[in-house]
C-alpha cells in the first residue's frame, strides 16, 4: 500500500478532528473509538 506524504498528513489530521488523537506532555496518544 503506497502512501504518499499528504495522505498521511490528512488521515493524520482527520484522526485528530474526530479526537482519536491528541497530545499529552509532548507525547501523541490514540484513543479507541467506542463501539
Amino acid at each position: 500500500m503506497d502512501l504518499e506524504a499528504g495522505d498521511a498528513t490528512y488521515g493524520l489530521s482527520r484522526l485528530i478532528d474526530r479526537g482519536y488523537l491528541y497530545e499529552v506532555s509532548g507525547e501523541l496518544r490514540i484513543t479507541e473509538p467506542e463501539n
